[in-house]
């Protein structure tokens, strides 16, 4: 009777990892919630740039915008710690609300789907840790690469703003901005949405491919674009390899903690 009932039962045939449970996602309305996102991540920060700006530079609104206020010296003295986390934090916020928003009612993917399920084993916390640890190597050697290929490169834009911020309140607000607001908004973005969305219709390798080259090329550092890729191609690993996102948070955190350590405690190494 056992055996009758195994041969009429049918067999679960899981999801391709790292999809989670749910219907497949429609290809145009994928490319739809992914396009909105950046936009509206792109929007909220000129919105808050502007205003961080004119705020410095009230006269600006009146006499028009020089080209010295404009200089990459002056942005990175406008780009204190404190407007830096203005900037960042808003813009990564409306980066994860509207996915998550678009993905629910576009898309009918929940939270889960997008790998924001229960929070994961101590083991697989750790796991990104590691895992972003060795990301950081990774692209650091990629970088060094680059850099023997093509002679020295200038430090990314960002790690100069950085190298101007001081002092524990500084490094409390950049910890916010670099290692809280942006893993939680872009792995939700590029992990969550971008490479889940890809993996349920091609194959995993290329899924990781595409979604980290998107991530490199939303950076918008053309020196940095290869060790920033790196770093996706490990973050979709991560994800994929614990089927969820809070470990591949951890990871990207942990990649952006030592950058900004480093950058506060050995800026020789960032110059």
């Amino acid at each position: 009777m056992d055996d009758t009932i195994d041969k009429i039962t049918p067999t679960a045939v899981p999801l391709p990892a790292p999809a989670f449970p749910g219907k497949r996602w429609n290809g145009w309305l994928l490319l739809l919630v992914g396009v909105v996102g950046i936009f509206a991540f792109f929007a909220m920060q000129t919105i808050v740039f502007a205003v961080v700006f004119f705020r410095a530079h009230p006269a600006a609104l009146i006499v028009g915008v020089s080209s010295g206020a404009l200089s990459q010296t002056a942005m990175i003295d406008l780009l204190s710690a404190k407007n830096l986390w203005y900037i960042s934090v808003s813009s990564e916020i409306v980066l994860a609300v509207v996915t998550l928003v678009l993905a629910r009612f576009v898309l009918g993917a929940s939270a889960r789907n997008l790998g924001l399920g229960k929070f994961p084993a101590l083991g697989w916390i750790v796991f990104g840790v590691i895992a972003g640890a060795g990301l950081f190597l990774a692209s650091g050697i990629v970088e060094k690469a680059q850099t023997l290929v093509f002679g020295p490169q200038p430090p990314q834009f960002q790690a100069l703003v950085l190298l101007k911020h001081h002092g524990a309140k500084d490094f409390l607000l950049d910890l916010m901005s670099v290692s809280i607001a942006a893993p939680f908004a872009e792995e939700t973005f590029f992990r969550g949405l971008i490479f889940t969305g890809l993996s349920q219709r091609i194959p995993i390798v290329w899924a990781a491919v595409i979604s980290a080259a998107v991530f490199g090329l939303a950076h918008f550092e053309k020196f940095s674009l290869l060790p920033i890729f790196v770093i996706g191609l490990g973050l979709a690993y991560v994800y994929y390899k614990t089927k969820s996102l809070w470990a591949s948070m951890f990871a990207h955190a942990t990649v952006n903690s030592i950058s900004l350590i480093v950058a506060y405690l050995f800026p020789q190494l960032v110059k």
